[in-house]
């Protein structure tokens, strides 16, 4: 969730990839809103992180981080550097 007046601007979700020994970024995206869900392609990882890259004024707060395997989920295509639709989350 987001606290009041304050934003994340800027995020990326990552995921470690254990033959290299190291992060490898999956996911790049630009405001977060409440319940929403980045469609990321399907990998098997033992673990990702969320990294808050830009935040306004404030101190916003991510409080859940949680990874779905949803191959029901409604496909789409956006043009480069366009923010996602925001999904709602389960």
């Amino acid at each position: 969730s987001e606290a009041e007046g304050s934003q994340v601007e800027r995020w990326a979700v990552d995921a470690w990839d254990e033959a290299a020994g190291r992060w490898v970024n999956c996911f790049n995206g630009r405001t977060i809103g409440v319940d929403f869900v980045a469609p990321i392609v399907a990998r098997t990882t033992p673990k990702a992180r969320l990294r808050l890259m830009r935040t306004t004024a404030g101190d916003p707060q991510v409080t859940t981080f949680d990874a779905f395997d949803d191959r029901l989920g409604d496909p789409f295509s956006m043009p480069r550097g366009q923010d996602p639709p925001a999904r709602q989350g389960r």
